[in-house]
């Protein structure tokens, strides 16, 4: 029996039609004007800029975090990569995207008032979730999965410089101690500072030999980001098992801490063979 040409059209079918790509381009065109051009918030210029153009101009201003600038390229490469596999998927519209898109909005508005920026990164995420969602459907957003969440380092943490760095502080330079104290060089450590054991018979007083103090900036979280970048990307592209990806991305953890380590016992000898204004870094530019 020939099929009822009244019948209502398949959604399969209607999510491709013209509808569905004019609404694809309007949604871009608003996340255009909201994230590059509207006047977001201050920063710390003094002016307001929008969300993106203060991203930019922050995260060139400070060096640690500039590896942010990055990953928009290497997100858009992930992208590319399955650009064959997305081809095949049809565009299913699932209005479950309308749920991240209005919690974007709300972040987005409550950053605005607070005129802070990190409230609107997370809009960036949620609004993205909620166009793949949207227009695209689950199977999109399945395949967009990890390139969308690996977008999420593209945003400067900078309030996670300190809460995290303050319990990594003390206990580098407590590793750092009893490193030293086994390889023959008595050491010490009071909270984050690293100081070098009193040394009666020489004459030595605490700190004579050398005296450090691990700050924020040197506690490990600046690299601590980046090598969870790198171990989140190679574990993406190299590894196949999800129980790999998950080991190698935590593995960024002991091995921030220990290259910091690492870097504390180096400038501790560094200061007592060359001297500690040269090891530390204070004779340059002289």
């Amino acid at each position: 029996m020939p099929a009822d040409s009244s019948s209502p059209v398949p959604p399969a079918t209607l999510s491709g039609t013209t509808a569905w790509r004019v609404a694809a381009g309007a949604l871009g065109v608003i996340f255009v004007v909201m994230f590059l051009a509207w006047p977001y918030q201050e920063w710390e210029f003094g002016y307001r800029m929008s969300v993106l153009g203060g991203w930019f101009k922050w995260v060139t201003k400070y060096a640690d975090w500039m590896f942010c600038l990055f990953v928009p390229v290497i997100t858009g490469g992930l992208v590319w990569l399955r650009r064959a596999e997305l081809r095949g998927i049809p565009w299913l519209g699932d209005w479950m995207g309308a749920v991240p898109l209005v919690l974007g909005l709300f972040f987005y508005w409550l950053g605005f008032k607070a005129n802070t920026g990190y409230p609107a990164f997370l809009a960036i995420q949620l609004m993205l979730a909620g166009f793949i969602l949207l227009i695209g459907g689950r199977e999109w957003m399945r395949a967009l999965f990890f390139p969308w969440l690996f977008l999420f380092f593209a945003w400067p943490m900078q309030p996670l410089e300190d809460s995290v760095a303050s319990p990594l502080r003390p206990r580098t330079a407590a590793m750092a101690a009893t490193l030293l104290t086994i390889l023959g060089t008595p050491a010490q450590n009071e909270g984050s500072a690293l100081q070098s054991a009193p040394d009666a018979a020489a004459g030595l007083e605490r700190g004579a030999a050398f005296s450090l103090d691990v700050d924020a900036k040197c506690s490990g979280i600046n690299s601590l980001f980046v090598l969870m970048m790198i171990s989140a990307l190679l574990g993406y592209l190299a590894l196949r098992s999800v129980r790999s990806r998950v080991l190698l991305f935590v593995a960024a953890v002991p091995l921030a801490v220990a290259g910091n380590v690492v870097r504390l016992l180096l400038l501790a000898f560094g200061s007592m063979w060359v001297g500690s204004d040269f090891a530390v870094g204070k004779r340059i530019g002289d």
